[in-house]
């Protein structure tokens, strides 16, 4: 989404808010289980697979056979209840850390698939087959424990760096800083309370 944020603002707050009000919050999980890939072999790099719903994302580990078994949990809102179509992106990643995509396929998870294997065909970008994927696909309603009241982002970062959790009862603490911050008088940079002793101490003639 594209906005005019105010100074100091909460990003990540501000992306949970705009995800919830678009897609709204979520409402079952889906379990997705790789099973094998039929794709075309290359020398210069191994497949991987995004499976995409709405804003959020999950990327499977890079796969050197066409044995994956690897199983993938997302929560997402259905729709249209028991059903939901799910898309998958499948990339190729080399060694010269490039990513390719190599075609794009849909799924049909269901509450009452009751483990059905199913064959999801991936074309590339011009409609024509290049594979397919073996997997199984469940879907099922959270409970009132796992539902979330905001949603969740995930950053993928590129380098090092610390990630730090962030009370939202101290979102309003860090505006008020950040706009404090940007004060010309330095009297009105200070916090109201130690302002106020401030005062204070100049009105008795106390020196700090």
């Amino acid at each position: 989404f594209k906005t005019n944020l105010p100074e100091g603002s909460i990003i990540g707050h501000s992306a949970s808010l705009a995800a919830s009000k678009k897609e709204g919050l979520w409402t079952h999980a889906m379990k997705l289980e790789l099973l094998s890939a039929n794709l075309p072999k290359s020398k210069s790099g191994n497949p991987y697979v995004i499976i995409k719903n709405g804003m959020s994302k999950c990327k499977s580990m890079v796969q050197n056979s066409r044995y994956w078994m690897e199983m993938i949990e997302m929560k997402l809102k259905a729709g249209n209840g028991k059903f939901h179509k799910i898309k998958l992106e499948v990339n190729e990643w080399s060694k010269r850390q490039s990513h390719t995509l190599v075609g794009t396929g849909e799924v049909l998870a269901s509450e009452t698939s009751s483990g059905k294997i199913e064959i999801c065909s991936i074309f590339d970008d011009k409609g024509k087959s290049v594979g397919s994927i073996q997997l199984r696909a469940t879907l099922r309603s959270l409970s009132e424990a796992e539902s979330n009241v905001s949603h969740e982002l995930t950053a993928k970062s590129l380098g090092f760096s610390n990630l730090y959790r962030l009370n939202m009862s101290d979102d309003q603490s860090l505006r008020e800083y950040l706009h404090r911050s940007s004060c010309s008088n330095i009297a009105d940079r200070m916090p109201s309370r130690m302002r106020e002793e401030v005062e204070r101490s100049m009105e008795s003639g106390c020196t700090t």
